[in-house]
């Protein structure tokens, strides 16, 4: 499968997942939008289809996390999805190192949105999968640690349009790179 079609793979899942977002507050994950008044979930279960190891691939994931910062639900249901695939995948204990650098998108994911309790969750479970697999840790999430320290001094909502300015049908030639 080329980097194209993992990443536009991925778009796909989540964009048709979007409409599977509740506004309920008693079961999943919970996300506070902007406005810091409305709590949204999705249902649990809902898993990743694509392959994780598109996150092992930086210009898969570089353009998936760019994609993210495009929509606060498209950033929300990717952040679930993956975390659901891997809550099931340590039920029967088969994570993996690119399970790994799927977490760890997530979190920056959830940083980039300024979801630093959820970021918090996702950290210590990555850090205990690491630990218990004996996998490596992603150089992303030491990133992403440097940006949950600086979370009060750092303007996430102008780096994230910023971002997508800076990248704009820049960083998506890099697919075509096999």
């Amino acid at each position: 499968m080329s980097k194209r079609d993992l990443y536009y793979g991925i778009v796909a899942e989540v964009e048709a997942d979007i409409s599977l977002i509740k506004p309920d507050t008693t079961k999943g994950y919970i996300e506070t939008v902007q406005t810091g008044t409305t709590t949204i979930t999705l249902p649990e279960g809902v898993l990743l289809k694509s392959p994780t190891s598109a996150f092992a691939d930086y210009a898969v994931r570089d353009n998936v996390l760019t994609k993210a910062m495009e929509s606060e639900e498209f950033a929300f249901v990717l952040i679930n999805k993956i975390g659901n695939t891997v809550k099931a995948k340590t039920k029967d204990k088969s994570v993996t190192q690119d399970d790994i650098e799927a977490l760890v998108s997530a979190n920056q994911v959830s940083v980039m949105w300024e979801q630093f309790n959820l970021s918090s969750v996702i950290s210590a479970l990555t850090h205990e999968l690491i630990e218990e697999y004996g996998l490596k840790e992603p150089s992303l999430n030491k990133i992403t640690n440097k940006l949950m320290e600086a979370r009060n001094h750092f303007p996430f909502a102008e780096t994230r349009q910023q971002l997508l300015k800076d990248f704009d049908n820049t960083i998506i030639k890099e697919l075509d790179n096999e």
